[in-house]
């Protein structure tokens, strides 16, 4: 828990991906964009993953999806590595729909997430 938290500080929305996104673009509208994008993206999905998810006898391989489809939202740091400098509007165009992607993974897994922490949780206490 401790690698995860510390990987998500690099990706802070109040610090480092402000700071990020005002290298690419003047934009005040950009900036505030990635903001709203991980607001929607970390609580709409719930709403929908808890009815699909509550029946489901086995969990983790929705989970486990969801850490791969996080870490292929990873791709924008080689591309950001490869065309930052040079191309730095199509990494502009990239940022908002990866980031969208994350954070609505980000979404899904928190339900999943929390069913089998819960579940883990029960069989300690017994």
């Amino acid at each position: 828990m401790s690698f995860f938290q510390g990987a998500t500080t690099f990706g802070s929305i109040y610090t480092v991906l402000p700071s990020f996104v005002t290298l690419l673009t003047a934009s005040p509208l950009a900036v505030g964009l990635m903001a709203a994008i991980q607001g929607v993206g970390d609580i709409v999905p719930q709403l929908f993953t808890a009815y699909w998810v509550e029946p489901k006898p086995r969990k983790k391989s929705i989970l486990v999806s969801v850490v791969l489809i996080r870490f292929i939202a990873g791709v924008l740091a080689w591309l950001t590595w490869q065309l930052g400098a040079s191309r730095p509007e199509l990494v502009l165009t990239v940022l908002p729909t990866f980031f969208t992607l994350f954070s609505l993974a980000s979404g899904v897994g928190t339900v999943v997430y929390a069913d089998i922490f819960d579940r883990c949780r029960w069989r300690v206490r017994r």
